[in-house]
């Protein structure tokens, strides 16, 4: 892959080009006084799951558990038992 060099003050003046290099999936070598400062890369893109696959997942993560009924004080009550049961141990 190969670099787009700039410099410090270009960097400061012209964000928005060095942005656009970044979502086009361009490095940037970022130089201060004729050497060489940082190297920029831009992030990869996560994949995005539908929102089924999502709703499965976390089913799969909370062992099938349905929390919808479930009000924060029902979840204050459990959380203060298994409190106390630990700390009577």
């Amino acid at each position: 892959m190969s670099f787009n060099i700039i410099s410090v003050k270009q960097f400061r003046e012209n964000f928005g080009g060095v942005k656009a290099l970044l979502e086009e999936g361009k490095e940037v070598l970022l130089i201060y006084r004729s050497k060489p400062l940082a190297k920029i890369q831009p992030i990869k893109k996560r994949e995005v799951l539908p929102q089924n696959k999502k709703l499965r997942l976390i089913d799969d993560l909370s062992g099938g558990i349905r929390l919808k009924s479930w009000t924060p004080q029902k979840l204050s009550k459990i959380i203060d038992k298994s409190y106390g049961k630990v700390l009577s141990r």
